[in-house]
């Protein structure tokens, strides 16, 4: 991913972490700081390149029985699934956006289960 982000209410210059979260995805500190040298100006800032870990499909910020849970009721190979009529609940499950819940999704989410919690 990439992007743009615009905060407008920054009340002190300093040092500031930056964290990033996106749906699906487990929170992340950004390596390192940026450095605000006067909060009137607008400033413009790169970070360094971060990996965030997909899996979260209910967006608690942990991997674990309840997202895994999620992605089975949404798992379908030939028939559809049974108990994902919701489609809040399928997208949050599709976790390499190819349109369907599958083996891929659940080897994704088995891969980083290891990782449980964001920062």
């Amino acid at each position: 991913f990439s992007g743009e982000v615009f905060i407008d209410t920054i009340a002190t210059s300093g040092a500031y972490s930056i964290k990033l979260k996106t749906p699906r995805y487990l929170s992340k500190r950004s390596p390192g700081f940026i450095t605000i040298t006067d909060p009137d100006l607008q400033e413009t800032f790169s970070l360094l390149q971060t990996t965030l870990v997909v899996g979260d499909s209910n967006d608690d910020n942990s991997l674990d029985i309840l997202d895994y849970n999620m992605l089975i009721d949404c798992f379908s190979i030939s028939a559809p699934p049974k108990f994902c009529s919701d489609l809040s609940k399928k997208l949050a499950t599709d976790l390499n956006d190819d349109g369907s819940i599958d083996g891929v999704d659940v080897n994704l989410f088995v891969r980083n289960v290891t990782t449980q919690t964001g920062d």
